[in-house]
């Protein structure tokens, strides 16, 4: 790297550090620091992606202090704020003539838990103004201070300051739909494709990584934030995604997550979609999220023959009224049409359960379990409520501590003031785990002795 580089650059940091002893872990290349880099290079602007999940934190300070970069900037998530002020202040402490800018979900919704700390925080979907903004910053020459007082910073979508007695509260955007198409592909370099590839093989058997296809969700459920895409769906080009997908291939991975909000929104682009993946015959399995009242047979079974091998399902609860508190627009009886469609069309389904939710019984509770064990799923997850900053959920419960240590790990423990017995809980979460096993146990049994 020369020094030209090292004197304008941006370090984009992805700060999350894989755990040893969770086995639940789901680990992908970080779609939203490789998207935003894609877009600063597109621009001619130098960039470097620190993605965390296989590094250390002293591995992570040698090589932010060899680069010396004029911007640092953070990916947040409310999962991440330990290890994000963590990282800050001992980069702050190396090289405090850095500008220190910060986005993704939890930035966008709560900038003010930032705004003492970090120089700019960057609010929603990153537009072509947040490149522009860079290359301003790099070609004035100015110390950050003497930038941000200088410079008129209001055509910037999504800034928020308010530090250097300099305040700044801009409207964050969305993309349009032809915006969102035009975007370029992620950007995957600098992530450690072998690591990421040894991980998903030892727990699998694969290789996999994420792409994103379409973005937005038209549905609010009580307990879901959508702080970047919102509800405005948007699709990306379909000969585009199959030029990633073949990218990704010569990275050496053959399982593709599609981390959608819901692959099965938009049933036309579905359609085509798979119709392209056949055509193509990139023998790449994948799995996705769907809602479980917009399949049809015809379609699952189109999606099968293209590669889909699992589909997650937001199922939640076995009550009715307990899916009308959620706002899921899904009864029961839907959940049990759809699952039946997946099972004809030969594709493994998941299913999602919240137990614990405010305004919940333990009698729903317990209903919840038994539809779960009736529905014969191929993996089931359980978890308690999980209030997202941004959602519905979030904003009713009782005092929630947004500095406090949030973990992806945390899947049955309260980060709020629940009415329920945590413990009572997680011992019914446990039992039904070793009920469900056993019930797969036998089945797969029974399957060796037809054969």
């Amino acid at each position: 790297m020369g020094e030209e580089r090292l004197k304008n650059l941006i370090v984009l940091i992805y700060p999350y550090f894989k755990t040893e002893d969770n086995i639940n872990q789901k680990l992908f290349n970080p779609l939203g620091i490789g998207l935003l880099s894609a877009q600063l290079k597109q621009q001619g602007i130098n960039v470097v992606k620190i993605d965390c999940t296989f590094k250390g934190i002293n591995e992570v300070m040698k090589e932010i202090t060899r680069l010396k970069p004029k911007i640092i900037g953070f990916y947040t998530m409310i999962t991440f704020t330990k290890s994000i002020f963590t990282l800050f202040n001992a980069f702050n402490s190396k090289l405090p003539e850095s500008l220190f800018i910060c986005g993704g979900p939890l930035a966008s919704l709560f900038p003010e838990i930032f705004s003492i700390d970090f120089d700019i925080i960057f609010r929603g979907e990153m537009d072509k103004s947040f490149s522009d903004f860079v290359r301003q910053y790099f070609n004035s020459g100015l110390d950050k201070e003497s930038f941000i007082k200088s410079h008129d910073l209001s055509k910037y979508s999504g800034i928020y300051i308010q530090k250097y007695n300099v305040v700044y509260d801009n409207k964050a955007i969305h993309l349009s739909e032809t915006e969102f198409r035009d975007l370029p592909l992620v950007d995957r370099e600098d992530f450690d494709h072998i690591k990421y590839q040894t991980f998903w093989e030892e727990k699998e058997g694969f290789k996999a990584t994420s792409i994103l296809t379409t973005a937005g969700c038209p549905f609010n459920c009580d307990f879901c934030s959508k702080p970047i895409f919102g509800n405005h769906f948007r699709k990306r080009d379909i000969n585009e995604i199959i030029r990633e997908i073949e990218i990704i291939k010569t990275l050496g991975y053959n399982y593709l997550w599609i981390s959608d909000d819901c692959l099965t929104l938009n049933l036309d682009f579905l359609e085509n979609f798979c119709d392209k993946l056949i055509e193509k015959n990139l023998n790449m399995k994948y799995s996705c999220l769907s809602r479980v009242d917009t399949l049809n047979l015809e379609l699952l079974k189109k999606m099968k023959q293209s590669g889909c091998e699992k589909v997650y399902l937001g199922l939640e609860s076995g009550d009715n009224e307990i899916l009308k508190l959620m706002k899921k627009k899904l009864t029961v009886e839907k959940a049990k049409q759809g699952v039946k469609l997946l099972k004809k069309a030969g594709i493994k389904i998941a299913g999602f359960f919240i137990v614990g939710y405010p305004g919940e019984t333990w009698e729903t509770i317990e209903k919840t379990f038994n539809f779960a064990l009736e529905l014969d799923l191929d993996e089931v997850s359980f978890n308690v409520p999980y209030p997202l900053p941004g959602s519905e959920l979030f904003k009713r419960v009782s005092y929630i501590d947004l500095n406090k240590d949030w973990i992806i790990e945390n899947e049955t423990k309260f980060v709020y003031k629940s009415n329920f017995d945590e413990t009572i809980l997680q011992e019914k979460i446990k039992a039904f785990y070793n009920i469900y096993d056993q019930k797969k146990k036998q089945k797969s049994e029974m399957r060796l002795l037809q054969i």
